[in-house]
């Protein structure tokens, strides 16, 4: 598991950009062609051709200054206002840093933020606008949660580039407020902005590079695989006490699990703010107003959850959007004096916590497991609380049946 890349590393990542935006070139400028002049991949192959020539002749020693010779080949190559914009996506955020050779999650997540922030201030663009930043900025918040999380460069750069993918596939729903395709108005819909295309195809080529470089069959020095008896043994002290899933409708799934499996009744709970304490999104603990409905049924000692957001800045709306409704994760029985060991164990294998919360003397915590294993993995004391009747409601309620 690799979490820095030295300064020839990044020389090497950012090679394998400009070929991959080079070799893009028809389908850049078949994009433009769409809701402008045509002449976007032109520009961005002139830029990333300058790019190429400039890192590839020259040793680096500082991560920053190779981030800032290749946004300086494209703001001198380019020209207009995609030069000045993509040379701020490699420039903006090495300016007036100390020399550093290594560079990790952190640093590629703090890089693109400010670069984000230099790019939206200079051109007023925000999401939603069918810019780049309509790409840029999921892919930045991608790597943010990401740092917090704990990933290894792989699974970050690959969940930037997915942001980064989907923001860009986003933009064909969006009205040009910016550039040429402003004129179309309507007409812009049903095309994605070029910008955010080659936004996304940066984010892919460096999530590739890492992938092909970075990863290993072998796990992390000194890290040793239990045999099948140690892994027998280490299971028959686990629990397994839930199994999540996420909707949008809580009702509409309460009543599918009750009308064709049988499985009731549920106890719906709300959360909000008032309830729900020290909520924490990846690092960040949560200040704004927040409300999510869960509901709880059991199969013999086998809790089963559904969970519906409502407003405010839960991973669960984020989840929707990514992968629609169905599992959202498995939820394992660790006892409070073993939960810290617990936690450390999985960061040492470079998997953080995406969410934590308390409710009364439950404590809960999302870990970043989505990457390696497509759903969220959940840790918690799990204690059996007694609450009063004014904080649940009951589905089917008794005077249905």
């Amino acid at each position: 598991m690799t979490t820095e890349l030295t300064a020839e590393q990044l020389r090497a990542v950012l090679v394998s950009v400009a070929d991959r935006v080079i070799a893009a070139e028809p389908e850049l400028s078949q994009a433009d062609r769409e809701v402008g002049d045509g002449d976007h991949g032109l520009g961005m192959t002139r830029g990333f051709t300058a790019a190429r020539a400039a890192l590839a002749g020259t040793t680096f020693g500082d991560v920053h200054e190779v981030f800032t010779t290749t946004g300086n080949a494209l703001l001198r190559s380019m020209g207009g206002a995609s030069g000045v914009i993509f040379g701020l996506l490699f420039r903006a955020g090495a300016a007036n840093r100390a020399a550093a050779d290594r560079i990790g999650v952190p640093g590629l997540a703090d890089h693109f933020a400010r670069s984000l922030a230099q790019i939206t201030e200079r051109g007023g663009a925000a999401p939603g606008d069918k810019t780049m930043v309509d790409a840029l900025e999921p892919a930045t918040r991608a790597l943010a949660e990401s740092a917090a999380a704990g990933h290894d460069l792989h699974t970050a750069l690959r969940r930037a580039a997915e942001a980064a993918a989907d923001g860009a596939d986003r933009t064909k729903n969006y009205l040009a407020r910016f550039g040429k395709a402003v004129s179309l108005k309507d007409r812009s819909l049903g095309h994605p902005d070029p910008g955010a295309l080659s936004t996304a195809l940066i984010f892919a080529a460096m999530a590739d590079w890492a992938g092909n470089h970075l990863t290993s069959s072998t796990t992390p020095q000194g890290e040793r695989i239990m045999n099948n008896a140690e892994l027998t043994e280490l299971n028959k002290r686990r629990k397994i006490y839930q199994i999540a899933f996420i909707t949008r409708d809580l009702e509409k799934s309460m009543r599918s699990w009750v009308e064709n499996l049988g499985i009731g009744p549920w106890t719906v709970l709300t959360f909000t703010e008032e309830t729900m304490k020290y909520l924490k999104v990846g690092d960040q603990e949560v200040t704004e107003p927040f409300k999510f409905l869960i509901a709880i049924s059991w199969i013999g000692d086998m809790q089963l959850e559904i969970i519906q957001p409502v407003y405010g800045p839960t991973i669960y709306e984020d989840h929707l959007a990514r992968k629609g409704e169905g599992l959202h994760h498995i939820k394992e029985q660790i006892p409070d004096e073993d939960i810290d060991r617990v936690l450390a164990g999985y960061r040492d294998k470079g998997i953080g916590v995406l969410q934590t919360g308390q409710f009364e003397t439950d404590v809960h915590y999302y870990l970043g497991t989505e990457p390696k294993l497509d759903f969220i993995y959940e840790l918690g004391n799990c204690p059996l609380l007694d609450l009063p009747p004014d904080m649940v409601s009951v589905y089917p309620p008794e005077d249905a049946r």
